[in-house]
């Protein structure tokens, strides 16, 4: 009875182990997936670089 026992516990901490790592390597992924968001970031809106010369000789 002493091994049964033995491999039931084995066979929680394996499933516990794997669930924490898929929940360790999806956290990562999502981490991932912010910080390339926040690089890229949005960019700059275009202007027409004429209109601030013309405003200036009025």
């Amino acid at each position: 009875m002493t091994s049964s026992s033995q491999q039931t516990g084995r066979g929680w901490k394996a499933a516990l182990y794997v669930t924490v790592g898929v929940i360790a390597v999806g956290a990562v992924f999502l981490t991932g997936i912010k910080v390339i968001g926040v690089w890229t970031g949005t960019p700059f809106p275009s202007a027409d670089p004429v209109a601030p010369a013309q405003l200036r000789g009025r």
